[in-house]
C-alpha cells in the first residue's frame, strides 16, 4: 500500500528494557541492517524482510531454508502491503520473534507484528497502524465488479478471523485517537502508533523496547 501521508504519530514515553536484556535483540536487528528485500541468515535463523509485501512475497519467504527446530527471528522494515499476503507470511512463519528498528507499518504491524511471540522495538522503530477492514456495506456500495467485491469480502473475513484466533481486540485498529476522527472521516489516510498499554489492553503482549545507538 502506498503511504500518502503519515500524520503526527502518537508516541508515549516508554520504559526501555535493560542493556543486558536488549543485547541479543539489538544484535539480531543488526544482521539485517544492510540487506535488501528478503534474505535469510542461517547462523541466527533470521528472516530479513524489507520493502512492501505483495503477492510475490509469500513464495519468496517459503523458499527460505528456515530451521524449524530452532527459535525463529523476523527482522522487518516494511510499510505494509497486501492483506492476504501478509497473513500468509505470518501463518507460514508461525512461532517467531519480531524485531523493528525502522518501520513496521500497515499490514506489517497489523499481521506480522501481531503474530509474533515476542516483539522488540529497537530505539526509534515505528510500529504504526491505520484501521481495520472496510465494512461489508461499504464494499457493496463500491463501483466494482461483483467478483472484486466478493474477493474483498473474503479478505475482510480472513482479516477478522486472524484477530479472533489470536484473541486480539480489533478496537486497537478501529478506534483511533479521538483527535484524528475528523480527518479520518474526511477520507485522509492516517497512521498512528498505539503505546504499549494500548496494545496490551487489546490483547497484544510481550512488547519490549530497547534503547540503542543503533538505529539513530
Amino acid at each position: 500500500m502506498k503511504i500518502f501521508r503519515v500524520a503526527s504519530l502518537i508516541v508515549a514515553l516508554v520504559s526501555f528494557n535493560s542493556a543486558g536484556e536488549c543485547k541479543k535483540p539489538i544484535s539480531i536487528a543488526k544482521i539485517c541492517e544492510k540487506t535488501e528485500e528478503i534474505t535469510y541468515d542461517e547462523a541466527s535463523n533470521t528472516v530479513c524482510l524489507n520493502g512492501l509485501i505483495d503477492h510475490s512475497t509469500p513464495p519468496l519467504v517459503e523458499k527460505l531454508p528456515i530451521d524449524r527446530q530452532r527459535p525463529l527471528n523476523l527482522v522487518v522494515n516494511s510499510d505494509g502491503g497486501v492483506v492476504n499476503s501478509s497473513i500468509d507470511i505470518a501463518e507460514y512463519l508461525g512461532d517467531y520473534d519480531i524485531y523493528v528498528s525502522r518501520h513496521c507499518i500497515s499490514a506489517c504491524s497489523q499481521f506480522l507484528y501481531m503474530q509474533a511471540a515476542n516483539k522488540y522495538v529497537i530505539h526509534q522503530g515505528i510500529v504504526a497502524i491505520h484501521g481495520g477492514p472496510v465494512p461489508v456495506k461499504d464494499i457493496i456500495d463500491l463501483d466494482f465488479t461483483d467478483e472484486v467485491k466478493i474477493s474483498l469480502i473474503r479478505e475482510n473475513l480472513r482479516f477478522e478471523q486472524f484477530y479472533h484466533d489470536r484473541n486480539i481486540n480489533m478496537d486497537i485498529l478501529i478506534n483511533p485517537p479521538e483527535h484524528l476522527h475528523e480527518r479520518l472521516a474526511a477520507g485522509e489516510i492516517i497512521f498512528w502508533m498505539p503505546d504499549k498499554a494500548e496494545f496490551e489492553q487489546n490483547g497484544v503482549h510481550n512488547i519490549h523496547y530497547c534503547e540503542s545507538e543503533y538505529g539513530k
